[in-house]
């Protein structure tokens, strides 16, 4: 009853007219913002789902979101960087994940530059979430975290994250292990100084092992193409990961030579291509 007065409030009703855009902001940046908030951490599983909903569609009706984002993004981190998450709806925790991508993440509201310190936490531990689906979304949120915030803000995160990807390689999820590719090229690209070199031949090289030998196609398909973006070679529009893959390239050629030697012609003729 409480969260459906605070809706009708901000976004209005069948009794209430919407506030203008200014008061919005205003409301939400006061109480009624913080007790949504705060909603977010309810042991009733449908408030805090609601709260999430009604927080999403406040940010995208309010004229400055931004603003807004400091007090917001620490609380659902809050509720996915910890372990065992303190969210124990799966359900929610992928609600969670998907709101990062859409009021966080995505290119219109910043690509999540400035947030990256809460961010790639979350993303980390969703990575290592049971859920298939939290995975494959997390994984989508590693992209838009490594195109949107700038290098040197990633750079910090960057073997955490490789690493909380490359444990998903033998997942049983084709889709999941597809979905590493793009995320091991996000956070190759922001390199990551001397750990992260270290790190490709820790813990990327016998990652990609596995997914160039998948037993999916489409894996192999994915991996192939990866690898030579992460070569340098801006395979299908890739643009290479720079002096770095000088260091990374007698570790990961061999394995694009072994997709070449594919039994499947379609993954021998991409690996050949790239």
């Amino acid at each position: 009853a409480a969260l459906g007065r605070i809706g009708q409030r901000l976004l209005g009703g069948p009794a209430l007219a919407a506030p203008a855009p200014a008061v919005l902001q205003e409301l939400l940046e006061g109480a009624a913002g913080a007790g949504l908030v705060a909603a977010l951490d309810d042991p009733v599983e449908k408030v805090r789902e609601g709260a999430l909903e009604l927080l999403g569609a406040a940010l995208s009706a309010a004229p400055r979101p931004h603003d807004l984002l400091p007090r917001v993004v620490p609380a659902v981190r809050a509720r996915l960087a910890a372990h065992p998450s303190p969210e124990p709806s799966e359900e929610v925790r992928l609600a969670l994940l998907r709101f990062l991508t859409a009021h966080v993440l995505a290119p219109a509201r910043g690509g999540g530059a400035g947030f990256a310190g809460d961010v790639a936490p979350a993303l980390c531990h969703a990575l290592a979430d049971p859920f298939a689906e939290a995975k494959r979304e997390a994984c989508r949120g590693v992209e838009l975290l490594g195109a949107g915030a700038g290098p040197g803000e990633l750079a910090p995160h960057a073997v955490p994250l490789l690493r909380a990807i490359c444990a998903n390689a033998a997942h049983l999820h084709a889709k999941v292990r597809q979905a590493l590719v793009g995320a091991i090229g996000a956070v190759m690209g922001v390199g990551g100084g001397e750990a992260a070199a270290e790190a490709v031949g820790e813990v990327l090289v016998p990652c990609a092992g596995r997914l160039v030998a998948d037993r999916s196609a489409a894996v192999k398909l994915a991996a192939c193409e990866g690898l030579g973006r992460w070569l340098g070679a801006g395979a299908v529009g890739g643009a290479g990961w720079g002096p770095a893959s000088d260091a990374a390239a007698p570790l990961l050629l061999p394995l694009l030579l072994q997709g070449v030697g594919d039994e499947e012609e379609e993954v021998a003729r991409r690996a050949l291509d790239v």
